[in-house]
C-alpha cells in the first residue's frame, strides 16, 4: 500500500487541478478551456506556449488557424471574421475545404476534402446547435490510398450529463446513412489519421484529421443548466492554413471564405436577413434527426417564388418570428421548431405569393394563445395587421 501513495497523491492533485481549472472565470459564467487556457485577472487567456489567439472560453488558435463557428443564440462567425445572428432551424452546409495532406516529415503527399454540416433545434424559446455531420475524403494518389469517412454527432447535455448520439459511415458522405460504425483510421507509414473522441473536461465532442490541420469540435447545449452551463455551447471549425487551405463556394457554405463577407449594401436587408436568405439557398438535404418538413418547403419556395424586393419587404415583417425567444417558446413546444418555422414560411409567402396568408399567421398565433405575450412590441404591432402586405 505504501508504494501506491505517490500515484494516489498525483491522481488526487490532478483531479484538484482540473476542478480548479473548471471554475468560472471572472464575470463570465463559463470556465476557461481546460488544458488550453488559464484564468488571469478575471479573463481566460490562451496558453502562449501553444496558441497565439482566441477567447480562451470557446477556442484557442494557433497563428495559421482559420476559425468559423455557430454558437450561443445562435451566432455565426465566418472565416472572414464577420459575426451575424442566424436563427435557422434547418440543416446547413457550414464549410467545405480542401487541405494538403502531409506525412510525419512534413512532406505533401496528397490532399483531403472536408464538408461540415450543422443543424439547430430549440429548447423552450432558445435556438441552439443540435449537432453536426462531417464528410472527409483522404487521397494519396502515389500510394493508391483513398479513404472516405462520414460522422454524425448530435444531442444535448442534461445537468452536465451527455445525451449524445455518435454515428459514422465508411464513405465520403455528409448525408449518411449513418450507423454504429467506428470511423477511426490510421496509416502508420504516413502518420495520416482520422479520429473522433470526447474531451470530457471541456464537454467537447471532437473530430479531427491528423496530417491535414482540420479540427471540428462540438459542445452540446445543456437543457437543464442552460445559461449556467460551464462550457460555451456551439460548433467550432478550425483549419490550419499551413496546409494550403482552398475554400470551396459550391453549395453556398454559410461560413463563406476569408475574402467574402455578407454585404448588405444595395440590398435593403439587415445582416441577419441576408445571412438567413443565403443559408436557405444552399442545396442541402434535410437529413438531420427529426427534420421539420418546413425546411425543405422554405428552401424550394425562397429560391423559386420570391423576388429580391418581395424578400426585402417580407424580412422586415417576418424575421421577428424567429428572433423573439418568449414568443417562440409560447407558439412552439416542439424540439425541431416545425411550428415556428411554418409560421415564418407562411409569412414570407404572404409577400411573395398570396397576401391573404398573413391573416392565417395572425390566426394561428391567436389560436395558440400567443397574441398577448407581454413586452414584445413587434408582436403587438403584427397582430394589428399593420405589418402584413398592403
Amino acid at each position: 500500500m505504501a508504494g501506491r501513495k505517490p500515484t494516489y497523491l498525483l491522481a488526487t492533485l490532478s483531479l484538484l487541478f482540473v476542478a480548479a481549472s473548471a471554475a468560472p472565470c471572472g464575470s463570465s459564467p463559463f470556465q476557461c478551456l481546460v488544458g488550453e487556457a488559464t484564468c488571469k485577472s478575471g479573463t481566460c487567456v490562451c496558453d502562449n506556449d501553444n496558441f497565439e489567439g482566441g477567447d480562451g472560453v470557446f477556442f484557442c488558435r494557433k497563428r495559421d488557424d482559420q476559425v468559423a463557428w455557430l454558437r450561443l443564440d445562435p451566432e455565426l462567425r465566418t472565416f472572414s471574421n464577420q459575426t451575424v445572428k442566424l436563427p435557422n432551424l434547418c440543416r446547413v452546409l457550414v464549410a467545405h475545404v480542401f487541405q494538403n495532406l502531409k506525412d510525419k516529415l512534413g512532406n505533401t503527399i496528397g490532399n483531403i476534402q472536408v464538408k461540415v454540416y450543422a443543424y439547430q433545434a430549440k429548447h423552450r424559446g432558445k435556438i441552439y446547435v443540435h449537432g453536426f455531420d462531417a464528410a472527409t475524403l483522404i487521397s494519396v494518389q502515389a500510394l493508391g490510398l483513398y479513404v472516405g469517412r462520414g460522422v454524425r454527432v448530435y444531442g444535448t447535455l442534461e445537468d452536465g450529463n451527455p445525451k449524445i448520439t455518435r454515428q459514422g459511415s465508411l464513405t465520403f458522405s455528409g448525408d449518411g446513412p449513418f450507423g454504429d460504425v467506428d470511423v477511426s483510421f490510421e496509416n502508420s507509414f504516413t502518420g495520416v489519421g482520422i479520429r473522433r473522441f470526447r474531451d470530457a473536461p471541456n464537454f467537447r465532442e471532437i473530430f479531427e484529421v491528423s496530417g491535414a490541420g482540420v479540427t471540428i469540435s462540438f459542445v452540446p447545449y445543456d437543457t437543464v443548466l442552460r445559461g449556467a452551463q460551464p462550457c460555451m455551447p456551439g460548433l467550432l471549425i478550425k483549419v490550419d492554413s499551413k496546409f494550403k487551405t482552398t475554400f470551396q463556394t459550391a453549395g453556398n457554405p454559410i461560413a463563406r471564405t476569408p475574402d467574402v463577407t455578407y454585404d448588405i449594401r444595395g440590398t435593403g436587408l439587415s445582416m441577419e436577413a441576408l445571412a438567413l436568405e443565403f443559408s436557405y439557398n444552399g442545396p442541402v438535404s434535410q437529413t438531420q434527426p427529426d427534420p421539420p418538413g418546413e425546411c425543405s418547403d422554405i428552401q424550394s419556395f425562397i429560391q423559386a417564388e420570391c423576388t429580391a424586393e418581395q424578400y426585402r419587404r417580407a424580412s422586415s415583417s417576418c424575421l421577428w418570428l424567429l428572433q423573439e425567444p418568449r414568443f417562440v417558446r409560447c407558439v412552439d413546444a416542439s424540439r425541431n421548431g416545425a411550428k415556428v418555422q411554418g409560421l415564418y414560411n407562411t409569412c414570407l409567402k404572404s409577400f411573395c405569393w398570396e397576401a391573404a396568408m398573413c391573416s392565417k399567421v395572425m390566426a394561428d398565433i391567436a389560436g395558440a394563445g400567443c397574441d398577448k405575450v407581454r413586452d414584445i412590441p413587434v408582436l403587438a404591432r403584427f397582430m394589428t395587421g399593420a405589418m402584413c402586405p398592403q
